[in-house]
């Protein structure tokens, strides 16, 4: 929910109570690790009562928006891990070997054709 949806509902008369618990699951869905961390960071602070949020949310969505577009300028968004880049790797690996058998059993397969 975006600053502006608040605003809208104020306008309206509206308000929600669950609106904290909505934005923290809705920021659990997202990919990138080190921000789920640092949600996960936030959440258990506010649930430990060591994290005044108030209820509108607006200061959940500032404070993520900031992590959101530093990430990004910094080039840290989506950075994969060094788990994550190792399986890469270990992926491309194992993909190029299939490869090179597949193309020697291929190759095999019409020299025995040529006999």
């Amino acid at each position: 929910m975006s600053k502006v949806n608040i605003n809208r509902l104020a306008a309206a008369g509206e308000t929600t109570n669950d609106l904290l618990v909505n934005l923290f699951k809705a920021y659990d869905s997202v990919k990138d690790k080190k921000f789920l961390t640092w949600v996960t960071n936030k959440h258990d602070h506010w649930l430990e009562g060591t994290l005044n949020l108030p209820v509108n949310g607006v200061a959940l969505i500032e404070l993520a928006d900031n992590y959101y577009k530093d990430s990004v300028a910094t080039g840290n968004w989506l950075k994969l891990t060094d788990d994550q880049e190792k399986i890469i790797a270990l992926e491309a690996q194992i993909h190029d070997a299939m490869k090179k058998d597949t193309e020697h059993e291929t190759k095999n397969k019409k020299k025995k054709k040529e006999k």
